[in-house]
């Protein structure tokens, strides 16, 4: 691996962090700073947390949690990050002299962001891990939130000296809605290539396809109309309504959010380590992601990469994603009346299940590939700045 001309001092900005507050943002925002301390650069994070305020280490990464209450996204959220998160962050400043500010999806630190740099006069980068007019859309919020949302993002997008967008359809949308903003850059999230148990992911199947059901998997809410969980319901039904023996399976289902027809035919198996969520995705037979809104779709890519068969919604980043890693991209009504094709696509997994040996990703889609070129955008921004 090489080494940066310059160790660099970066400060990154993340709502969670993990193992405390998994997901996608926090995870995402550790495998950068992993891996650009890697690299030889001095790497700090600010997160914040509802019950802990602490310092602690994270290998070489210094992780900062801050203790905010959770409010949701409303003006006192923006408040209290300016009141408690910027006087840190200047005091943060003062002690270790940071080169760059990267601000990894959290949108709730646009205040933050604008004032500090202001006064730091040194470059700051937004990572767009979800663009809020789009999303705010989807989950039918009403036009002036989505609005309001969406001049954050422009506030935020404004102060940065670059913006990064993780698919060609966020790329697009940041084009024609933000510009003349910051300039972008694309780059997809990536993802670590880990080794899964083989015991483990044999205890999962037993425990979930006891009876050799058909395993689909939702990642998310069922209530999330986002994420899509009504139609990773209206799936199931239609497949079971065929005949299929299917079982949905997730780590956030619930019973009560879910159709008549299929109540017996999920089961939620709450929050799992991260070595049994990666198992637990080999031992499925199908992942779903039926979203209505998705920037980039880090699951389907972690699905894929385990080898096991992805059915995703044709938005966003899936269009960059899926056709690439053998899944397959399923139009919208096609949730709630599968055509002949897609159910014979899952009939054919019917009492057919094996551990499948992983799939070897696209370096872009790499960990490793998304930090080199994150990696070179702040030595590029840098030089300019210089």
């Amino acid at each position: 691996m090489s080494r940066p001309a310059r160790r660099r001092r970066l400060l990154l900005l993340s709502e969670p962090y993990p193992p405390r507050h998994p997901g996608g943002a926090g995870n995402y925002t550790r495998t950068l700073a992993r891996g650009l301390a890697a690299r030889g650069h001095e790497v700090h994070v600010v997160a914040s947390d509802p019950a802990l305020e602490e310092a602690s280490r994270d290998g070489r990464v210094r992780v900062h949690r801050r203790r905010l209450v959770e409010r949701g996204w409303n003006a006192g959220a923006f408040e209290e990050r300016r009141r408690q998160v910027l006087p840190f962050v200047r005091e943060l400043h003062r002690r270790h002299g940071f080169d760059l500010v990267h601000d990894v999806g959290g949108f709730l630190y646009a205040d933050v962001l604008r004032d500090f740099l202001d006064e730091a006069g040194i470059p700051g980068v937004t990572h767009l891990l979800i663009l809020m007019g789009p999303y705010l859309a989807a989950s039918g919020m009403p036009s002036f939130a989505v609005r309001l949302f969406h001049d954050l993002q422009a506030l935020q997008c404004g102060v940065s000296s670059a913006v990064i967008t993780t698919s060609r359809a966020e790329q697009d949308y940041y084009r024609r809605a933000f510009l003349p903003l910051a300039p972008d850059a694309l780059i997809h999230n990536g993802t670590e290539t880990r080794e899964v148990d083989p015991e483990r992911v044999l205890h999962w199947r037993r425990l979930i396809s006891p009876d050799g059901a058909i395993v689909l998997f939702m990642g998310g809410r069922l209530g999330d109309r986002v994420k899509g969980g009504d139609r990773a319901c209206a799936l199931a039904a239609a497949l079971w309504q065929r005949g299929l023996p299917v079982r949905l399976v997730g780590t956030d289902l619930r019973a009560s959010e879910t159709p008549a027809a299929i109540r017996g035919a999920i089961r939620s198996l709450g929050r799992l380590s991260e070595p049994d969520f990666l198992a637990l995705l080999k031992a499925v037979d199908v992942v779903l992601c039926p979203s209505r809104y998705e920037a980039f779709g880090l699951l389907a890519v972690e699905a894929a990469a385990q080898g096991t068969t992805v059915l995703a919604s044709a938005v966003g980043g899936h269009l960059d994603t899926i056709p690439r890693l053998g899944g397959h991209l399923v139009a919208d009504d096609a949730w709630e009346r599968p055509g002949p094709d897609l159910v014979e696509v899952i009939a054919g997994l019917a009492s057919r299940w094996e551990p499948r040996p992983g799939r070897v990703l696209p370096e872009e889609l790499t960990a490793e590939g998304a930090v080199n070129r994150i990696d070179a955008l702040h030595g590029e921004i840098l030089a300019r700045a210089s």
